[in-house]
């Protein structure tokens, strides 16, 4: 008798965009915790630091001083974190992912100058692409690690195995990997200044729709000009309006994946933070790893920069007198043309427009089998977090066990 034709087949094996989408959701999930914690307090001393900004609670000074290490201690060190997840995943020794990462952080990064052909003078400065550049570290560093204990000899595996892959990945970070970061950065701030330079709604649905995650530090810079040369800055509160629109599409998971599901919980987690103005968690856990939901809160941050856009191209204009945490805890540092009460109405409306339109086309975007299992193979965040706490893969063989192993 034929085998059975009704016999379940395996299923297909996730195409490349998918794949490398479920890897960045593998790299970021299991640093909710800290990214959580961390991000949250981060958006609470963001908001106190704003109204003492503002002179509402000048008594509070002394708090923000305290709150500012114990909120951004842990993004400070995030690339040595990514770093770390990302060698991790890829099946790498973890902390030698971290190691290679941190190169980012030292001080003299910055003294390095070199010059190659057809790009000219390269000089890496100090975090050097943030987080993706990091992730890109890690995933570096655990390729080379695999290929070097195939032909380093078990006998010195221990000294040289290590020795060559931060040397070698090192060597990728600094003449590569940062440089890209950095082009990729500084075509951010360009794109962000020459929209700025388009008036009316085109201008702002360009800069509230075209969002990359950990490249927004470019526009730094760009805000603190625009401050200094005309008091207040328009960029960054029709920038804002990306967060926004990435809220409502988490939101439009949240309603979409069913009741248990670990999505819920991670975005349970994420929001108060995003909705304070730090994003990063949700973004890295929950929008960016589904692909097309990331995309359709792209278009929810456009409508509401879209609005804000129209708006000062009609007179109304909305700014931020210094630089702060984003989201409603922005709102203490908002003036405008038409007095702050307008400029804070102004960007609230563009909030709330963000995330409905967000919330809105993700959820058209979540409909049918295709999108069910999207959400349904999401891996678990609760055992995500668990593994980084008791690694489940195995440990490095080691000179060791493997001169033990040849002796039995």
């Amino acid at each position: 008798m034929s085998p059975s034709r009704t016999a379940t087949a395996p299923a297909p094996a996730p195409r490349l965009p998918r794949r490398v989408l479920d890897l960045v959701g593998g790299v970021f999930i299991p640093l909710i915790p800290a990214l959580t914690g961390c991000g949250l307090l981060a958006g609470l001393t963001g908001l106190l630091a704003n109204l003492v900004h503002t002179g509402h609670l000048p008594w509070a000074a002394g708090a923000v001083t305290v709150l500012l290490p114990l909120s951004n201690g842990f993004t400070a060190v995030l690339s040595v974190f990514v770093g770390y997840s990302a060698a991790r995943a890829l099946g790498g020794t973890p902390v030698l992912g971290g190691a290679t990462a941190a190169v980012m952080l030292h001080p003299k990064v910055a003294a390095i100058h070199y010059s190659l052909p057809l790009i000219g003078h390269v000089s890496p400065s100090h975090n050097e692409g943030g987080p993706l550049t990091a992730l890109a570290i890690g995933l570096v560093t655990a390729w080379l690690e695999r290929r070097l204990r195939r032909v380093v000899p078990a006998s010195v595996d221990e000294l040289f195995t290590p020795l060559l892959t931060v040397l070698t990945a090192g060597l990728v970070t600094v003449l590569v990997l940062m440089p890209l970061g950095g082009a990729a950065a500084s075509a951010t701030g360009t794109l962000a200044s020459w929209a700025l330079g388009v008036n009316g709604a085109v201008g702002g649905a360009i800069l509230g729709g075209v969002f990359i995650p950990g490249l927004h530090q470019a526009l730094i810079g760009v805000t603190s000009t625009l401050i200094q040369q005309h008091g207040s800055s328009a960029l960054l509160p029709i920038m804002d309006m990306a967060g926004a629109g990435q809220v409502g599409a988490a939101l439009a998971v949240y309603l979409r994946a069913r009741p248990g599901n670990a999505l819920r919980g991670a975005i349970r987690a994420t929001a108060p933070a995003a909705l304070l103005g730090v994003g990063e968690p949700m973004y890295y856990t929950v929008t960016l790893p589904l692909g097309r939901v990331y995309v359709m809160g792209c278009l929810g941050g456009a409508a509401g920069g879209a609005f804000l856009g129209a708006f000062n191209q009609y007179g109304y204009t909305v700014g931020a007198v210094a630089q702060g945490k984003a989201g409603w805890s922005l709102l203490p540092l908002l003036t405008g043309n038409h007095g702050t009460a307008a400029a804070m109405a102004l960007y609230a409306a563009g909030l709330v427009l963000g995330t409905v339109v967000g919330l809105a086309a993700a959820l058209a975007s979540l409909r049918g089998e295709r999108a069910t299992a999207l959400l349904e193979r999401t891996p678990p965040t609760r055992a995500a977090a668990e593994e980084v706490r008791a690694p489940a893969h195995p440990a490095p063989v080691t000179a060791a066990a493997s001169l033990a192993k040849e002796g039995a």
